[in-house]
C-alpha cells in the first residue's frame, strides 16, 4: 500500500509526499523493532527472574544439606574420639561400647549440592543479568569451588576401610542393622541423614573378644584413625565456611526481587 503510494507520488513528481511516505516507512520499521526489543527484553527479565529464584532455592536447599552434613560429622568425630581415647589410654577395655565407637568412627555422608539452575542459566546465555558485577563474581566463584566441596564430600580415608577389614563381619551387619544411619526429611525436599545418639548390640564376651584381638592386631590402626579425625575436621572447616557463603548469596538475590 506505502509501496504503490511512492510509486505514484515519485510519477507525479511529489517529491514532498514522497518524503512524507518514506518517513511513515523509516518510523514504522523503528517503532516495530522496538517494540519486538522491548518484548525480547521482557522475555528475557522474567526468564532471569525464574532463574533467580531457581538459584535461590538451590542455595537454600545446599544450606540445609551442608547443615545435616555438618551434624552427622559431628557424631561421627565423636565416636572416633572416644575411640582414640581407648586405642591410646594403655589398659583402656576394648569393650561392645569402643567396637561401635570404632565403627561409627568410618561412616561417611557423602552428598553432592546442587547447582543445576545456575548451569541452566548458564547454558541460556543469562549469566550477565543475573545481578550487580559484585555479585555476578561471587556467585561465580561460589560454583567454580562447588567441584572441590564436593570431592572433599566424596573423600575417604584408609581407616574406614582398614577397620572395616579388621572387624568381624558379623557385628558390622549388627552395626548396619541397628545403629545405621537415619533417613529423615528436610526442609525443601533435601533427604537428610544422622547416626543414632544411643546403639546396643549386646555381643557376648566371646565376640568383643575375638573382634578386639583383631584389632589390636591391626598395625598403626590408632594412627589411621588420627588422621581419619583431622580429615573430619577439615570438612566441618571446609563445609561451615562454604555454607555460611551460600547464605550471604542467597539474601543478596533475595533483597533483587
Amino acid at each position: 500500500m506505502v509501496i504503490r503510494r511512492i510509486r505514484e507520488h515519485v510519477v507525479a513528481h511529489n517529491w514532498f509526499a514522497v518524503g512524507v511516505d518514506l518517513a511513515i516507512v523509516v518510523v514504522g520499521v523503528f517503532l516495530g523493532t522496538q517494540a519486538n526489543n522491548w518484548n525480547q527484553q521482557r522475555i528475557e527479565r522474567a526468564a532471569m527472574r525464574a532463574y533467580r529464584a531457581e538459584i535461590v532455592e538451590n542455595l537454600r536447599a545446599n544450606e540445609i544439606s551442608i547443615d545435616d552434613q555438618a551434624n552427622y560429622y559431628r557424631r561421627v568425630q565423636a565416636h572416633a574420639l572416644a575411640a582414640l581415647d581407648v586405642m591410646e589410654t594403655p589398659g583402656s577395655a576394648m569393650d561392645e561400647a569402643f567396637l561401635i565407637d570404632a565403627y561409627q568412627a568410618s561412616q561417611v555422608r557423602q552428598r553432592l549440592l546442587a547447582q543445576t539452575a545456575y548451569e541452566e542459566m548458564k547454558s541460556a546465555g543469562l549469566g550477565r543479568n543475573v545481578a550487580m558485577p559484585g555479585t555476578r563474581a561471587r556467585l561465580s566463584a561460589f560454583y567454580a569451588q562447588m567441584p572441590q566441596i564436593n570431592a572433599l564430600t566424596l573423600a575417604v580415608t584408609a581407616y574406614r576401610d582398614r577397620i572395616r577389614r579388621a572387624m568381624p563381619i558379623s557385628i558390622q551387619r549388627q552395626l548396619r542393622e541397628r545403629c545405621g544411619d537415619i533417613t529423615r526429611r528436610l526442609p525443601g525436599g533435601v533427604v537428610g541423614s544422622m547416626l543414632p545418639e544411643r546403639c546396643v548390640l549386646g555381643l557376648d564376651r566371646e565376640s568383643v573378644t575375638r573382634a578386639a584381638a583383631r584389632i589390636r592386631a591391626t598395625p598403626e590402626l590408632n594412627q589411621d584413625l588420627t588422621r581419619h579425625i583431622a580429615d573430619i575436621d577439615q570438612k566441618l572447616r571446609q563445609l561451615q565456611g562454604y555454607q555460611q557463603r551460600a547464605y550471604e548469596l542467597r539474601l543478596e538475590l533475595e533483597s533483587l526481587d
